[in-house]
């Protein structure tokens, strides 16, 4: 009989759960749902049936199997789901069962209640060298076991929950008197001066767990767990990649064992005896249909034994976290992450205290006194780091019974808000900074929106406090934004001073992303719109805001931020969605493509055309000129010229702003200029140090107006769109890298008619030292332009050069235009023909 199976989430792990299940003839994919669209069309090209709704499609394939296939901060709310659409005989949860023990503890409970199976996709135990390992130990051959030690590249929650899994094979589930004690490290500069990091390599936001991590258990008999998780973990096999180093070795009384995933499991005992299992990635990679075998037949792990694993991974974390031995399970409420949805707490609030301002215990006395409604209907959650631990006596002496103070270090502001929201305990967040005095109506307010409006959230309105001109300006520069974010389509409505979300939904989504920094607010929101989630403006919830009253202040914020947009933009397939929400800065394209070597390129050919002897109109010379000394910066001080640039007007921008004698309006036009200025000094200099090597391939036959800065093709803007059709901007300046050709090709350039007929004519093309002719006619209400491109025996340049269009900075345009293009085609040329008198008077072709 073929079980149905309905799989819930289908990201990279998923489709390892479709190819273990197809090849189980007992069990058929009869459904996929993914909160993403593009998740949902990968699951349609793999010939899955697709559903847009969980509960519609539970309901309609009523599955014997529900797999989970989701990050562990999103377990409560779908499997509530699940159960409420259907009765599945066996639910399988990625590993692992949860983040915290009551959590875990509150789905076993529910799936007893509906006699589910609940198992975790713990596979290990089912690769062959650990199931080998597992044999071994229970027949006895290693006696009374000692000491196990075990070791990943991954997180504690990641990983490391495969590691304590086995152990707990090892070890049963705790007794009285076992306890944990752990140590973690997340400061990524001091791990860099020891080991060289990978390019991203910020705490996973899905899975706790710290980039250095070390930890004991010890039973009451004796035995001791040993692991070792993070950057710094050893790895003897460098050809299996990170992810495929983990080890553990069990020492007992006879002897010593030991399995690495994909290599091998040993065993040496005392007597002297010893055996060896080769293995590889294969059996790694056929250990989850070996679960899969092992769930039909009942052989998975009981219940028990994943929340003992639970236990102990709370334990090792919460150790390392409060500094001091724990005893798993026994873990204190304060410190612990509690039951989401606890009855009473309708909203917790979260307050991180890294950018107090001197305001922090007024921010927190605006929540915890001054709030009308009921007090039990919210809970304030303050975080504190290193930085902050000396205001934690007086912060105590402010909160409530039931607040809490986390004091635990974090990679930054947005890690801190992030770890605020996965230990709250009410079923809405609201996220606001201690330098914000919330209105006493805050709360009430908030939550009466939350049940009036079918809305995933709300922003709320902040009114300010400016202690100087400086702050003035800033309030009124967000006030101007504001007037655009708080509209219904507009994506940017996660605001930390004052935004609420479903806790659910934070997690669904996976949460900010810390390593990006403060870019992370503006990251969640786009990911919000782009799912479908909708928040409103809640102009009831108001909040006083202190905005920053000096410039080292403002910079440091707009360097976060933009460090962290440019990090993203580097990330890898994201190109698309970062220009539909956050734009095509031309500052980061220049930067990206910025190339001494090719500046003085451009110089030596734009020195061609002011040859005395080059027939070359007196306009092209001048435009040559003004071309050559624009470059000469360049050639002579390398990059430093383009950040030279670029801090001079963001500098006397800000020198502008600060006059004090000024008036306030113009000093607000030159504040504007000097955020704007700031900010793409930022990229530029982000783009510098971090841009990937350039690659100038020739250009190949074929369309080259969708050429990037890595292309063959420089002087290109970005693309835009005129009356439905697409085009790109030239430089006045623009050069293509042509590969050696032993046949004549040609260039076709179109046009379109929104550029002066001047231009076009005056555009001057060369290659070396040779001008070329080029053929102009009118076209579709533009103009076409052919090349004939000489035969060459090696890669050359071919150049353009057009006059800069008149006015355009007039109008707010900071970039120089000249040509807009809607096609750039490299092609065969099309064989010259003319016609020859032949013999007896007919007419000849003659191709040349």
């Amino acid at each position: 009989m073929t079980e149905k199976a309905f799989l819930i989430g289908f990201g990279r792990r998923a489709r390892a759960h479709l190819d273990a299940l197809r090849k189980l003839p007992q069990f058929a994919v009869g459904g996929v749902f993914d909160r993403d669209p593009a998740a949902r069309a990968r699951a349609r090209d793999a010939g899955l049936q697709v559903f847009d709704d969980l509960d519609g499609g539970l309901r309609a394939i009523r599955p014997e199997l529900a797999i989970l296939v989701t990050p562990a901060a999103q377990r409560l709310a779908p499997v509530r789901e699940v159960l409420a659409a259907c009765t599945p005989r066996w639910l399988v949860v990625e590993k692992p069962l949860a983040l915290t023990y009551a959590e875990g503890r509150d789905l076993a409970e529910l799936c007893r209640q509906k006699k589910v199976t609940l198992a975790v996709a713990h596979q290990l135990p089912f690769a062959t060298e650990f199931a080998a390992l597992l044999g071994w130990i229970r027949s006895g051959r290693l006696g009374d076991i000692r000491s196990i030690r075990a070791s990943c590249h991954g997180s504690l929650f990641d990983q490391g929950s495969h590691l304590v899994d086995l152990a707990t094979h090892v070890l049963g589930v705790p007794e009285q008197g076992e306890w944990a004690e752990a140590f973690r490290h997340d400061d990524a500069e001091t791990l860099r001066a020891v080991t060289d990091l990978p390019a991203r390599h910020a705490p996973d936001p899905a899975h706790a767990g710290a980039l250095r991590f070390t930890g004991q258990l010890r039973t009451a008999r004796g035995a001791a767990l040993h692991i070792e998780c993070g950057l710094l973990v050893p790895q003897p096999l460098p050809e299996l990649g990170p992810w495929l180093q983990k080890r553990i070795e069990v020492t007992g009384s006879l002897g010593i064992a030991e399995a690495h995933v994909a290599v091998h499991a040993q065993l040496n005992a005392f007597s002297g005896a010893q055996e060896t299992i080769e293995t590889g990635l294969a059996e790694y990679e056929a250990a989850l249909e070996n679960f899969y075998h092992a769930l039909l037949e009942g052989r998975t792990a009981h219940i028990e034994h994943e929340l003992a694993t639970l236990a102990r991974l709370e334990a090792l974390q919460q150790s390392a976290a409060l500094k001091r031995p724990l005893q798993p399970g026994a873990l204190p409420a304060a410190a612990g992450e509690p039951a989401q949805d606890e009855p009473g707490i309708a909203l917790s609030v979260i307050m991180p205290m890294e950018d107090h301002r001197g305001y922090g215990l007024r921010a927190i006395e605006s929540w915890t006194a001054q709030q009308r409604c009921d007090p039990a209907l919210f809970e304030l959650i303050v975080l504190v780091d290193r930085d902050t631990t000396h205001l934690s006596g007086a912060i105590r002496r402010l909160l409530r019974p039931h607040d809490r103070l986390i004091e635990e270090d974090a990679a930054n502001e947005m890690a801190h808000y992030d770890l605020g929201i996965r230990r709250a305990r009410g079923r809405h967040v609201f996220l606001t900074e201690p330098h914000c005095i919330a209105e006493p109506q805050a709360v009430s307010e908030a939550l009466a929106f939350m049940q009036r409006n079918q809305s995933d959230g709300l922003c709320g309105r902040s009114t300010t406090i400016a202690h100087n001109a400086i702050a003035r300006m800033e309030a009124r520069m967000f006030d101007e934004g504001f007037v655009d974010w708080s509209q219904p389509e507009h994506f940017a409505k996660v605001i930390l001073r004052t935004v609420l979300l479903k806790r659910s939904d934070y997690l669904a989504i996976g949460g900010f992303q810390p390593q990006f920094d403060r870019f992370a607010e503006w990251l969640f929101a786009a990911e919000l719109k782009r799912r479908g989630y909708s928040l409103h403006y809640a102009p009831g919830v108001g909040v006083a805001h202190l905005y920053s009253d000096n410039f080292p202040l403002l910079d440091k914020f707009i360097q976060e931020f933009t460090d962290g947009e440019c990090a993203y933009r580097l990330a890898e397939d994201n190109s698309a969605f970062c220009q539909e929400y956050f734009g095509d800065p031309p500052e980061w394209h220049e930067a990206m493509r910025f190339d001494a070597a090719l500046q003085r390129q451009d110089l030596r050919a734009l020195l061609v055309l002011l040859h005395p002897f080059r027939r070359v109109g007196i306009r092209a010379r001048v435009r040559a000129l003004l071309g050559v000394a624009a470059r000469l910066p360049a050639v002579l001080a390398g990059n430093a010229s383009l950040l030279v640039r670029y801090r001079r007007v963001a500098l006397l921008a800000k020198l502008r702003a600060s006059l004090p004698w000024r008036d306030e309006d113009e000093r607000y036009r030159h504040f504007l200029r000097y955020w704007d200025r700031t900010t793409a000094l930022c990229r530029v200099r982000y783009a510098l140090a971090h841009r990937p090597a350039p690659q100038r391939p020739a250009a190949a036959p074929g369309d080259l107006l969708e050429a990037q800065h890595d292309r063959p093709v420089r002087g290109l803007h970005g693309g835009e769109s005129w009356q439905g059709k697409r085009f790109r901007w030239c430089q006045p300046l623009v050069g293509v890298l042509l590969p050696a050709c032993a046949r004549e090709r040609e260039l076709q350039i179109r046009v379109l008619p929104i550029a002066a007929q001047r231009v076009v004519s005056r555009t001057v093309f060369w290659m070396g030292n040779r001008v070329l002719q080029a053929e102009v006619e009118r076209s579709d209400g533009g103009w076409s332009i052919v090349l004939r491109v000489p035969a060459s025996t090696r890669s050359v340049w071919l150049y353009w050069l057009s006059p800069a269009l008149r006015g355009g900075r007039q109008h707010g345009e900071t970039r120089a235009l000249s040509l807009p293009l809607s096609a750039l085609a490299y092609r065969e040329a099309e064989p010259r023909t003319e016609s020859i008198a032949g013999p007896q008077g007919q007419i000849a072709e003659a191709v040349s």
